[in-house]
């Protein structure tokens, strides 16, 4: 299971559209931390 799973699993923005955009983003980061934020939430 990858980290980010363990990080959002409780997480509740309201819209599981939400909830799965936020487990892209910070896995994304994750991948590529050394990127800008705007590069690497692509």
């Amino acid at each position: 299971m990858c980290w980010v799973n363990d990080e959002v699993k409780t997480s509740d923005l309201g819209d599981a559209r939400l909830d799965a955009r936020m487990a892209k983003i910070l896995r994304s980061l994750g991948d590529k931390p050394t990127y800008r934020y705007s590069a690497a939430a692509i």
